[in-house]
């Protein structure tokens, strides 16, 4: 059996640099889709995770720059809303793309993320959310088919039948160009969920209840660019 051995006695002192939590991180990413104009996101770690999420973007023609823990995105033209598998298979989080891409072309087309289907990985809390929004869905084995319905963009209230934390971070993401109210019900509470509410109000949406499982949210028509940083939890 493997066992370490601590000798104390030393006055510990030094300084590290934390970077930000990546489930803070993507859907903040994610939201970058929704404006035209530039968005920095900072404090960001280096990890596959993100670079999957770059390799998603630019296949959907969106330009990003990364530096020195920061990564710069300029969505000012989307040219495809279709998620290739070959990535969002690597990363269940490359689902918060859909919410986003339904918001600002009204389409999106993606696999089931994050490998196979089984047990806890549905997703079924994302499509009935995005179901109540007035998004409709097609299904063909593992592909997904999503367009904005007739329904799209009105007042409603929302109950997620699971407490999911992306599945809140994408119907936030989806309402975020909906200048209407929307109430959601239920709602994940975990502090990556303030952080993309603080960055939607930035970007110009009115979010009430932030940080709580009653969120009312009422979007905006066109949203802007921010510079964003994201903290240690």
């Amino acid at each position: 059996m493997a066992k370490y051995i601590i000798q104390g006695g030393t006055r510990l002192k030094g300084k590290i640099k934390i970077s930000a939590n990546k489930n803070a991180v993507l859907p903040c990413l994610a939201a970058a889709l929704l404006t035209e104009e530039e968005v920095v996101i900072r404090n960001v770690p280096d990890i596959s995770d993100v670079d999957v999420f770059l390799e998603i973007f630019q296949s959907l023609g969106v330009k990003t720059e990364r530096g020195d823990g920061f990564i710069k995105v300029h969505a000012g033209k989307v040219s495809s809303f279709l998620l290739p598998e070959e990535l969002s298979s690597k990363l269940r989080a490359s689902i918060l793309f859909v919410g986003p891409l339904l918001a600002r072309l009204g389409s999106a087309e993606f696999s089931h993320p994050g490998g196979d289907v089984i047990g806890k990985r549905s997703i079924e809390a994302h499509i009935q959310g995005l179901i109540d929004l007035g998004f409709e869905f097609e299904r063909e084995d593992r592909k997904y088919f999503g367009k904005r319905g007739d329904k799209a963009f009105r007042s409603c209230r929302i109950f997620l039948e699971e407490a999911s934390v992306t599945a809140t971070e994408n119907l936030l993401l989806a309402a975020a160009l909906s200048p209407v109210t929307i109430t959601l019900q239920n709602c994940a509470q975990e502090p990556h969920i303030v952080d993309l509410c603080n960055m939607l109000v930035e970007m110009g949406v009115s979010i009430k209840g932030i940080g709580s499982s009653l969120i009312i949210i009422t979007g905006a028509g066109r949203l802007k660019g921010v510079d964003f940083g994201i903290y240690p939890q």
